[in-house]
């Protein structure tokens, strides 16, 4: 319904309504709800291909949004998404990043490291990594100097498909 009335929703329930949504808070309401109903009707909602495309449009929106830098990488270190915080801290544009080397983000002795941090996850091995701190290099300037280092502490694990298999990090 479009009107916010609690006399309403109490009066629809009694009657047999099995829920009772407000439209203008529809988005925030529908996702859990539809959720909800799946589960209790023994539907898994992660293979549901509606919820899971929408839940990765919804998590999308968040990496987008985040104040921090995000980064995620495949198993050669060739960066596949960078939010445009990302971009901000480097003086680039994020699209411009996907496809390069993300060991070039970082400074000399950081680069080595993100490099050995980076080899487990293209042996296959652990799921998870150790976090690290590095030195994230600006190229462009940033509030008003350039060729800064940002000391960034870098944490990551493995990003599977549906099958389990590991594709990025």
């Amino acid at each position: 319904t479009g009107r916010d009335d609690n006399a309403l929703a109490v009066s629809a329930l009694a009657k047999g309504a099995a829920h009772f949504l407000l439209k203008d808070r529809m988005s925030q309401d529908l996702l859990s709800l539809v959720t909800s109903i799946l589960e209790s009707s023994g539907v898994s909602a992660v293979k549901s291909p509606v919820l899971r495309q929408r839940s990765e449009q919804l998590y999308q929106t968040l990496l987008s949004v985040m104040s921090e830098g995000v980064l995620l990488v495949d198993a050669r270190g060739a960066i596949i998404f960078a939010n445009d915080s990302l971009g901000r801290m480097t003086g680039r544009s994020a699209s411009t990043l996907l496809g390069k080397d993300a060991s070039h983000l970082f400074e000399a002795s950081s680069r080595l490291r993100f490099q050995q941090w980076l080899a487990p996850f293209q042996s296959g091995s652990p799921s998870e990594s150790v976090p690290w701190e590095g030195r994230l290099h600006v190229t462009e300037p940033m509030n008003g100097s350039g060729g800064e280092m940002i000391p960034v502490l870098v944490a990551g694990r493995a990003v599977t498909d549906d099958s389990g298999r590991r594709e990025s990090c």
